[in-house]
């Protein structure tokens, strides 16, 4: 009847057919519907634009920090990450500012300026004797056993901590494993110094230090910084204990140096 018709158009008849159906009426109001919902995702890389072209010409100290140590910004000055930026103000705090931005701390601020005056003790110590921080980490470049970098002074310079110990002495295939012949002087913080004039000791050889301990008793150990230590074969006195090896590739050789090994 008059009443039930339909006064839309008609589609096309290619859109019309059992293939297809009424359907494809709810497909447009779908596809309409998402592209509203996309719109401000379309949109969002415009408005960013403007702020990325002002962040490029921001100074330096207020743009984000990339690349590591060594890393060179356009204005030529070294960018480094945040970990490895400088505290300078690190004496003027006293390890309580935490608790200003977390209530539950407040009842602890002794405890965290307790702390943290032990921590500026220790890190102004460390400073006094050996300059910085940095050089305190690089100490692994002047402790163990290594050829002197010294040109006015060849041989053999060593260095170890161990504050308790009585007497320190460093033995191996080099002197024939003959304690006492290259003693060790102590300092006041407990590190022992040794340099053997025009000494030299082959690269893959076998090294060891020679401890007097704090109750006298006679023990060898492995220097602490050593960078290599190998077991002995099993017919060896000290096997199944490690023997410490003197590491120096620049002498040229493989390393594989015969060893005569620790004598008990």
């Amino acid at each position: 009847t008059a009443d039930h018709t339909s006064t839309q158009p008609t589609p096309p008849r290619w859109l019309w057919g059992p293939q297809f159906g009424p359907s494809v009426g709810r497909i447009g109001s779908c596809l309409r519907l998402k592209m509203r919902e996309a719109l401000p995702l379309l949109l969002l890389p415009l408005l960013l634009l403007p702020l990325c072209a002002h962040s490029a010409k921001a100074p330096l100290h207020l743009k984000p920090l990339r690349g590591g140590a060594g890393a060179t910004g356009k204005w030529g000055l070294e960018i480094k990450p945040w970990y490895q930026m400088s505290d300078n103000h690190w004496m003027d705090r006293d390890g309580s500012s935490s608790s200003r931005h977390d209530g539950y701390l407040e009842g602890y601020k002794p405890s965290l300026q307790h702390r943290y005056w032990r921590y500026k003790d220790l890190k102004s110590r460390i400073i006094e004797v050996e300059g910085s921080l940095e050089n305190f980490a690089k100490s692994y470049e002047s402790f163990g056993v290594h050829p002197s970098k010294d040109p006015s002074k060849p041989g053999i310079v060593a260095k170890e901590w161990a504050p308790a110990a009585r007497a320190l002495s460093l033995i191996g295939d080099f002197n024939d494993w003959e304690r006492g012949k290259h003693p060790y002087v102590r300092d006041e913080y407990g590190v022992w110094s040794l340099y053997i004039k025009g000494a030299t000791i082959q690269h893959g050889s076998r090294v060891m230090i020679a401890m007097t301990t704090s109750t006298g008793e006679e023990t060898t150990r492995i220097p602490a910084w050593i960078q290599r230590a190998v077991q002995p074969p099993e017919d060896s006195p000290t096997y199944p204990a490690f023997e410490g090896v003197f590491w120096d590739p620049a002498q040229g050789t493989t390393g594989d140096t015969p060893s005569s090994h620790m004598p008990l």
